[in-house]
């Protein structure tokens, strides 16, 4: 059975228009990762160190993926740092770890939205348990844009995953996000019913891009 959801830490209620939309302007402009790191260490007292860099995308001209850790968690969040001819630009931290000691972090990959000028920007990680006896993956994903000359993007969401990793609403079930964009609404379905016992940020309805 296909859920639709949407992301629900920018929404009301399941099934209603978001009163705002869903992709936001970044944090900045800074002069470069270190001082976008910078502004996020001295905002929560984390270390902030470049996972990725260089890429480039349809929303920016370079990107670059950063762990931020924080002080009272083990686990590494990820942020994304784009590039334009302003400067670089920072979106929110990542609810879900993107590495730790039992998180390895993968491959970062980008490609084009359909139905949006913009970019996905897609972040791998694989859970292992302590013994390599049992193993999970997932991916972390942002949909990116520009507005006004400034990069938009969504929160960092879990957008597909097997059993048993440790984000979104994978320790129950693996599951994996599909999104249509159109007329700037966008359309979240998922592979599984997620509204059983999930711990999911993610809610019936469609939704307004925002780029």
């Amino acid at each position: 059975m296909r859920a639709s959801i949407c992301l629900a830490s920018v929404l009301t209620a399941c099934g209603h228009a978001s009163i705002g939309p869903v992709a936001t302007p970044l944090r900045g402009p800074f002069a470069s990762v270190d001082a976008a790191c910078a502004a996020v260490t001295d905002a929560h007292g984390s270390r902030c160190a470049p996972l990725e860099m260089e890429r480039t995308s349809a929303a920016a001209s370079r990107l670059a993926v950063v762990h931020i850790r924080q002080p009272d968690r083990d686990a590494a969040r990820c942020a994304v740092v784009l590039a334009t001819d302003r400067g670089w630009f920072i979106t929110a931290t990542s609810a879900d770890a993107c590495s730790a000691g039992s998180i390895d972090p993968g491959d970062v990959a980008t490609n084009p939205l359909v139905g949006a000028a913009g970019t996905q920007i897609d972040i791998g990680a694989a859970w292992h348990s302590p013994d390599f006896a049992d193993e999970a993956r997932y991916t972390l994903t942002t949909l990116c844009g520009v507005v006004d000359g400034v990069p938009a993007c969504t929160p960092i969401f879990t957008s597909a995953c097997e059993d048993r990793a440790p984000a979104g609403a994978c320790r129950d079930r693996g599951y994996a996000l599909r999104w249509t964009i159109a007329d700037g609404a966008i359309t979240f379905t998922s592979s599984r019913d997620l509204a059983a016992g999930a711990d999911v940020r993610a809610l019936l309805g469609a939704h307004r891009l925002g780029f």
